[in-house]
């Protein structure tokens, strides 16, 4: 796939603006390029979030990859101020876990090659 690490990076930073978006004080970011998928991790501590905020966050998250929708709007990403990224992040990966816990918030993504 074409452009996959910068696709790959774009998600990174719209996770690190969305942990900041909420108050974190800590950032930890892991990206495992595996054979088939690559898994990008964030966790974040002292998230200050809402839950009908996290669910909308997993909701974003968690719509069916779309290959086609990911070629042409990928470069979009991290543009503004907005949740949309995050349902575009959504349409880019085929499996997220969102998951807050002792105000730490964890989200994993899942991109098959």
């Amino acid at each position: 796939m074409k452009h996959a690490r910068q696709r790959n990076t774009r998600i990174a930073e719209e996770l690190i603006l969305l942990a900041y978006r909420y108050g974190a004080k800590d950032i930890n970011l892991n990206i495992k390029n595996r054979e088939s998928t690559t898994i990008i991790i964030m966790e974040a501590s002292e998230i200050n979030i809402e839950k009908s905020k996290l669910e909308l966050i997993n909701k974003l998250l968690n719509v069916p990859r779309c290959s086609e929708m990911e070629e042409y709007y990928w470069n979009l990403t991290g543009e503004s101020d907005v949740d949309c990224e995050l349902s575009l992040i959504g349409v880019m990966t085929d499996y997220v876990k969102v998951n807050l816990k002792n105000n730490i918030l964890k989200i994993e993504l899942y991109r098959n090659k």
